[in-house]
This record gives structure tokens, C-alpha cells and sequence, in this order.
């Protein structure tokens, strides 16, 4: 009997635990001075969800301990003195959100973090997965982006440095030539969980600012950067270089067209010399036609020449003989009589 009422507060508590789940980031690395951000998405049972809730995050992997608070959703006084206006939750707790953002982290924040919800209803869970935040040294400089600079011709500069979370608002410093008159705007764009702070400056650059440095300094409460470049400013073109480069692209177009009305004529050439093929037959044809009737004139005559002379002789030995013609021999003279055209062909 013990054993079976056993097994069912086995399955109870396996049914309880599968409702309280959380998806929490286990690892964390974040530069010393900027942002910690630490993602979190919790569940609970279904039949809380119209209840009141306080989210904790504890520095600490013992789940069970009350203190070293490190952010209270409620109340602000029972967080450690060291993290006060430093911790905020980035999402929110109603919307399953327990993502944890810590500003100007320290190298003491390093360690492990867990989180805790509690309900008005006095249900409570600490989640099991433990975030290990891991600080190092600042290192980071801003990337300059500059652009091809033309003396005269206005000219764009970006500079911007890349945070995992927005705790404040960092600040960028242009550190420009004395004699440059400039204008500077700054955006902020949001990409995943990357926010690119970005500063633009605009000026007219002159010949004069070749071969200097232009330095932007980036600021994020307690560490700074910079980064330097050093400008490269053409000439604008001259009238003389406008001449040659059009006179150049003319070369190239009239090429173009010598090229092209060379290769039309040439094409017509070869058409127009190109032997007509059928009419080469439609000429041996009417010569062979030619052959074959002369040969058939030829025999007509011998024929009718060999028919009248044997005519001619019975009539000497029998003077009673009547010459009398067939007026339709001249049809059956070539009865007998083929001509073969390719012969004929073969020995012209």
C-alpha cells in the first residue's frame, strides 16, 4: 500500500514540475562597464494566470536562500545595495517575459543567478537553471565608416559601437581639425538582442584636411573608447580632365560603331557572293533536257530516213509498188528509245 500511494505522489510531482518550466540563457559574457542582458521565459500552471506575481533574481545558485537579491519586481528595498537603479526586468513578467537586464556591470556581478515567481495566491517556484555571468575587460572601439571625400563636396562620417542591452544612453565625441565646420545627429537601431548606437557627422572637407586625423570617441557611463582615421581628400575635377575623360568615352562609342557597320558589310558581301545553289541545278537540269531532245531528234531522223530508203528500193523492183507513208509513224519512232540522264550528264 506504501509503495503504491509512493508511486502516485511520484507522478503528482512529475505532473507539478512539467507546469513550472523555464527557458533561461545558462551563460552570459559581458564586457566590464556596459550591459548584461540575461534571457528568461518562465511558464507556470494555467490556473495562476489571473493572479498577482513578483519576479526575483537572486546572485546565487542556492534556491532555497532569501537573499543576495539581485532585482525585486516589488519591492526595491530588499535588493542588494550594490545593484540598486542598475537591475530592471527587459520584458514583462505578465507576458511570461523574466529576461534580466544589469547596467554598468562590475567584475563583484560576476557569478551565478537564478530566478524566483511568486504568486498573490502563496504559490511560489524557484526555477532551476542557473546563469553563469562571466565579466572581462573592456576592450571595445567604435568602427568609423568613412566616406570618399572630394574637396567641396559634402561628406557623411558614421561612427558606431554595437550593446547587448539599452541600461543608458552611451555618448559619442568628434574630435575634428580646428578649421572644420560640422554638424553631428545620432540614431539608434535595434537588431535581435544588438542595439547599434550610431553617430553621424557632416562637413565640407578642402584639400587642406588631406593627411589629417578625425578621431570619434565613444563614452558608456564608467568606460571609453576611440577610434582615429586619417582623411583622404581628392581634387575635384578639373575642365581639362572633363575633356579628356568625353573625348576618351567618344573614341570608345565611334570604335563601337566602325566596329560594328564593318562587320554588317561583310556579312552582306558573303551573301551577295554566295553561289545560288538551286539555280545551279535549274541549269544542269535544262542542259540535260537539252541533250536528251537533240538525241531524240537525231533518231527520228535516221529512222524515217532508213524507213523512205526501203521504201524507195521496193519501189524500183516492183514498179506496182505504191509509196503510201503512215501518217502516225512519226509516233512510234521512239518506242524503244530511253535516255538515261545521268549518262547523259556523265559525259558532257
Amino acid at each position: 500500500m506504501i509503495g503504491k500511494w509512493y508511486f502516485l505522489l511520484s507522478v503528482l510531482q512529475a505532473v507539478v514540475s512539467e507546469e513550472w518550466t523555464a527557458n533561461i540563457q545558462q551563460e552570459v559574457t559581458v564586457r566590464k562597464g556596459l550591459c548584461a542582458h540575461i534571457q528568461c521565459r518562465y511558464s507556470y500552471p494555467s490556473r495562476l494566470a489571473n493572479d498577482q506575481r513578483v519576479g526575483i533574481w537572486f546572485n546565487s545558485n542556492d534556491l532555497f536562500s532569501q537573499s543576495r537579491i539581485a532585482f525585486h519586481s516589488k519591492d526595491s528595498n530588499r535588493v542588494m545595495p550594490r545593484y540598486h537603479h542598475r537591475t530592471r526586468l527587459s520584458g514583462n513578467l505578465n507576458d511570461n517575459d523574466c529576461s534580466l537586464n544589469i547596467n554598468n556591470v562590475t567584475q563583484e556581478d560576476e557569478g551565478p543567478y537564478h530566478f524566483r515567481i511568486e504568486f498573490n495566491s502563496s504559490y511560489s517556484y524557484s526555477y532551476s537553471t542557473i546563469t553563469q555571468l562571466r565579466v572581462v575587460d573592456f576592450t571595445d572601439k567604435p568602427s568609423i565608416f568613412p566616406a570618399e571625400m572630394v574637396a567641396g563636396k559634402p561628406v557623411n562620417i558614421r561612427c558606431t559601437f554595437n550593446i547587448s542591452c539599452g541600461g543608458s544612453t552611451p555618448s559619442f565625441t568628434w574630435i575634428t581639425p580646428s578649421n572644420v565646420s560640422w554638424l553631428n545627429s545620432s540614431s539608434v537601431t535595434e537588431r535581435a538582442d544588438t542595439l547599434t548606437y550610431t553617430s553621424v557627422l557632416t562637413f565640407t572637407p578642402a584639400l587642406t584636411l588631406h593627411g589629417q586625423n578625425l578621431t570619434c570617441r565613444f563614452k558608456y557611463i564608467s568606460v571609453s573608447s576611440e577610434q582615429t582615421v586619417t582623411l583622404t581628400v581628392r581634387s575635384p575635377p578639373t575642365v581639362d580632365t572633363l575633356v579628356v575623360s568625353l573625348a576618351a568615352a567618344g573614341v570608345v562609342v565611334a570604335l563601337f560603331i566602325l566596329v560594328t557597320l564593318t562587320w554588317f558589310v561583310l556579312q552582306s558581301r558573303r551573301r551577295t557572293n554566295r553561289p545560288d545553289g538551286n539555280r545551279g541545278k535549274r541549269e544542269d537540269k535544262s542542259e540535260i533536257m537539252f541533250v536528251r531532245d537533240r538525241l531524240k531528234m537525231e533518231e527520228h531522223y535516221y529512222s524515217n530516213s532508213a524507213q523512205l530508203e526501203l521504201t524507195q528500193g521496193k519501189a524500183q523492183k516492183h514498179p506496182d509498188y505504191k509509196l503510201n507513208r503512215n501518217e502516225n509513224e512519226d509516233h512510234n519512232v521512239y518506242e524503244n528509245f530511253h535516255c538515261d540522264e545521268d549518262s547523259i550528264y556523265a559525259n558532257m
